[in-house]
């Protein structure tokens, strides 16, 4: 019999830490990483410690690419 791999993802949601489904984070969660964790959809970063990440499935690039928190303006949803 053939299984698949659910992946997980550690999120901060209503005031605790779950572990959940990697297809269940949704707008609101705060994803936890840590290191060889797998980033499980798009976000922004509100805090960072020596972040790199390898971007080579998306961009082709062949080294990880240093990622740190940007500024964006008060309107921005």
């Amino acid at each position: 019999m053939l299984r698949t791999v659910e992946l997980r993802t550690n999120v901060w949601r209503d005031g605790a830490e779950l572990i959940i489904p990697s297809t269940a984070v949704v707008p609101g969660d705060i994803v936890l990483l840590s290191a060889g964790a797998s980033i499980p959809a798009d976000a922004r970063l509100i805090e960072e410690r020596d972040l790199s990440v390898d971007e080579a499935a998306l961009t082709g690039e062949s080294f990880p690419v240093n990622k740190q928190v940007g500024e964006y303006p008060a309107a921005t949803p």
